[in-house]
């Protein structure tokens, strides 16, 4: 029952329905940490930095601490994934500077797009980061 009202909340929740991820984290074992982990990261791509920031905490806790390697898998590309969404957005962000310096000189609107940008690139960096070191065996 609570991994049906995750699934609702992965589609149509928001930062404010993380504290439910976290509560239900900790009593996932085994299997259920498979589906947990795959529902959890879809509702982290609709979250913001700081959600993202306390859901990779609880995804590195899958990725290192199952015993079983399919379960720590899911725990692992949970955080790949969200790294790879960071990488879209990061190229989106690119794309809409470089379109502004062609069109037009709107330094303003340009040095904005760039503050994102770094944001971006930062979460990407954090992601990936701790992707590789869940993959480096102990």
């Amino acid at each position: 029952m609570r991994l049906i009202i995750a699934q609702i909340y992965s589609q149509y929740g928001g930062d404010d329905n993380n504290e439910f991820f976290v509560s239900l984290s900790h009593q996932m074992m085994g299997w259920d940490n498979v589906s947990f982990a795959m529902t959890y990261t879809d509702f982290l791509k609709r979250c913001s930095d700081n959600v993202i920031n306390e859901g990779m905490l609880v995804l590195e806790g899958i990725a290192r601490t199952e015993n079983n390697k399919w379960v720590r898998y899911f725990g692992q590309k949970g955080i790949k994934d969200l790294a790879q969404m960071y990488a879209e957005r990061e190229q989106t962000m690119q794309d809409q500077i470089t379109q502004f310096k062609e069109k037009q000189n709107l330094s303003t609107e340009i040095q904005h797009l760039k503050q994102q940008l770094a944001t971006i690139q930062a979460q990407k960096q954090k992601l990936t980061t701790l992707y590789n070191s869940v993959m480096t065996p102990n």
